[in-house]
């Protein structure tokens, strides 16, 4: 048995022997063929291993960097646990946050980071997205709460009759004061940090002039839709309110408001105006009219024709209603009215005043030469006294 055993194993051994130099043979002819392949002008072996590392680099990897690779694809590409979680935690800190103020500092800060990674040629896809979950979801929350102003701001329905300068144009001031000297603190400490220059006007075109222009084009739209509710008020409630928006807005020199103040002036101009011709139409009845009216005949006729279409019982009539006597009781009611519908921290009892005196004083010139030129009449007082007179009345006393 031992040696039919030694003959077995010497056997076998020889069989692995054979099968060895067979295989050896195989792979001879193997290589033969990839080489007869290279030289019949196929790729070489080589350059199969380049495609194959272009399609599956992962194969062609290190241990250690098979595992970095497979560390950062679970964490950032796959499942995204750890950049999901900041993201959520950006997205509910910015919800949540009841300081709209700080959210704002957070678009400073976002914009600038944004811009010096992109100046810095830095283009990870991970910051970028963080960058954009941040900068997206603060505007939005901005564009929120300005919205949410705008409401409040069309919720108010105050009287007219009563109002004075209106809560939201009041409040204004105040708030653009916080809005400013957040960004301008923001933007200041970026500019010491950084040494890119950074442009405040350029980027507040990005979240500030859109929804504070906004907001002003609302408070117009509203105080507008409010002074129409009762026409009889409505000029002292534009007056009111368009002065003190022109006079609160333009002393903080917002150039990316320029045009809106501008705005604000020019509406405060005519509603004055028109308050003033009214108010010098009610305490001097027929007045205006007269000299209105004749002024446009004499576009088309002389001086010593208009008689005959306008008689002198007309212009008598007209001049005793200006009477010194007349006057001193029309200042009086005047000055009474105008404590009546303007309230003092409006600033605009002095103004009107001395645009009504202007006003009168002018048409009061223009019936005097009317008076001489027609019907050779002087008036009494003239209108060198009845101004000098004027100018002496002090449109700022105490009852102003």
């Amino acid at each position: 048995n031992t040696c039919c055993e030694s003959g077995s194993a010497f056997s076998r051994r020889k069989e692995i022997k054979n099968e060895k130099e067979r295989n050896g043979s195989k792979n001879v002819q193997f290589a033969e063929v990839t080489s007869q392949k290279h030289v019949n002008g196929r790729e070489p072996i080589h350059a199969v291993s380049e495609k194959l590392k272009k399609l599956v680099p992962e194969a062609f990897q290190s241990i250690n960097e098979r595992q970095c690779s497979k560390f950062l694809s679970e964490m950032f590409v796959d499942e995204c646990r750890i950049f999901k979680e900041i993201d959520e935690r950006i997205v509910r800190y910015i919800r949540t946050s009841a300081n709209n103020f700080e959210i704002l500092s957070m678009v400073v800060d976002v914009d600038n980071f944004s811009r010096t990674v992109k100046a810095d040629g830095n283009h990870s896809s991970i910051i970028e997205s963080l960058e954009t979950t941040l900068q997206g979801n603060a505007r939005a929350a901005i564009n929120d709460f300005i919205n949410e102003q705008l409401k409040y701001i069309k919720s108010q329905r105050p009287d007219p009759r009563y109002v004075g300068i209106l809560s939201p144009f009041r409040k204004f001031p105040s708030f653009l004061d916080r809005i400013m000297a957040v960004w301008k603190e923001c933007t200041k400490a970026i500019s010491r940090d950084s040494s890119s220059h950074f442009d405040v006007a350029k980027t507040s075109e990005n979240i500030l002039d859109g929804n504070l222009r906004k907001m002003v084009f609302t408070l117009f739209e509203w105080v507008n839709s409010i002074a129409d509710s009762k026409p009889k008020y409505r000029n002292i409630v534009i007056s009111e309110n368009m002065y003190f928006f022109f006079r609160t807005v333009s002393d903080r020199k917002l150039e990316f408001l320029g045009d809106l103040v501008s705005s604000s002036y020019e509406a405060f101009e005519v509603s004055s105006d028109a308050y003033v011709v009214s108010s010098v139409e009610y305490h001097f009845k027929g007045f205006r009219e007269f000299v209105d009216e004749v002024e446009v005949l004499l576009e088309r006729t002389t001086y010593e024709d208009l008689k005959f279409v306008k008689p002198r019982e007309d212009m008598r009539r007209i001049v005793a209603k200006v009477s010194k006597p007349n006057i001193e009781a029309a200042i009086g009611q005047f000055q009474d009215r105008l404590i009546k519908h303007f309230k003092s921290d409006s600033l605009l009892r002095p103004l009107i005043a001395t645009k009504f005196f202007k006003y009168f004083c002018s048409k009061y010139k223009s019936l005097e030469k009317i008076a001489y030129k027609c019907y050779g009449e002087i008036l009494h007082p003239s209108h060198g006294e009845v101004l000098s007179w004027l100018n002496g009345q002090d449109p700022v006393n105490e009852s102003f």
